[in-house]
C-alpha cells in the first residue's frame, strides 16, 4: 500500500463528510476537517466551491492491483493450492 494521504470533499451535512468524520470518530482514526480555505492553502491544486469542506485522512492511500495478485496467488500456493492458468473449462 501506498500511503498518500486523502481527501474525502463535500457539504458538511453531505454523505461523504458526515460519514466520514462518523467512521473516524467510531474507530479513533486520525483525521482532519477542513475548511475550503485550509484545503487551499495545503493543497493548492484544489478549489472547493463555495459551502464544501474536506476530511482529511492521512493514512489513506492505494494498493497496486498487480501486486496484490501477486500475492494472493503465492499465498494460495504457499498454503497447498494448485495454481493454473490457460486451461480448459471441461465442466
Amino acid at each position: 500500500m501506498t500511503i498518500t494521504g486523502g481527501l474525502m470533499i463535500g457539504p458538511t451535512d453531505g454523505s461523504i463528510v458526515s460519514g466520514s468524520l462518523r467512521s473516524a470518530a467510531e474507530h479513533n482514526l486520525p483525521h482532519a476537517l477542513l475548511s475550503a480555505e485550509e484545503v487551499r492553502e495545503r493543497f493548492p491544486p484544489f478549489r472547493l466551491a463555495k459551502g464544501l469542506v474536506a476530511v482529511l485522512d492521512p493514512r489513506a492511500g492505494f494498493l497496486d492491483p498487480e501486486a496484490c495478485t501477486r500475492t494472493h496467488l503465492k499465498l494460495a500456493q504457499d498454503a497447498g493450492a494448485a495454481v493454473r492458468f490457460n486451461e480448459p473449462l471441461l465442466d
